[in-house]
């Protein structure tokens, strides 16, 4: 129950802050990432600690290669990170999915909101089609996505839904 309460704490500062001001502030994560361990600590132990390092570790993972090529804020990362530790792995994977799917929509809308969708699938064939002969660089401007805004509504559809059928 606590941890549900932090983590739509989380969701809930993140998508007005990152609406408001593109960010998601370590005031809150890095609060967030202490309590869970501190929590997971001492209500389970040494497997507590290690429950939360694998679900901040993973959302480490799986956020840090979009990071570098610059398709997200370290906000971003950070946010998983807490939720991560205060859910463990299984929810960073459950919640990382459910933020893609959610993201993929949004980043659809916006792409068709400002008429680039043929634009943009027209690059993304040739980089694909021609990438061992040529540096093509996808270039199709638009919208960007507060992406706090996708991963909070991913940790919300992670704590609602039962599963995803491709975990468990």
């Amino acid at each position: 129950m606590l941890i549900n309460i932090a983590l739509i704490a989380l969701c809930s500062v993140s998508f007005i802050t990152d609406i408001k001001y593109r960010k998601v502030p370590n005031k809150l994560t890095y609060p967030l990432i202490v309590s869970a361990f501190l929590y997971h600590g001492y209500t389970s132990g040494l497997e507590g600690i290690k429950f939360s390092a694998a679900g901040l570790f993973l959302g480490f993972v799986l956020l840090i290669i979009p990071f570098m090529f610059g398709g997200m804020g370290g906000g971003d990362i950070k946010y998983l990170m807490a939720a991560g530790a205060l859910g463990g792995p299984e929810f960073t994977l459950k919640l990382f999915i459910y933020t893609g799917l959610i993201g993929g929509v949004v980043a659809l809308a916006l792409m068709l909101k400002d008429r680039i969708l043929f634009k943009f699938l027209k690059e993304v064939f040739l980089i694909l089609y021609w990438f061992p002969a040529a540096k093509l660089k996808l270039t199709v401007g638009g919208s960007t996505i507060p992406y706090a805004v996708c991963l909070s509504a991913g940790t919300l559809a992670a704590l609602i839904m039962p599963a995803v059928p491709l975990i468990k």
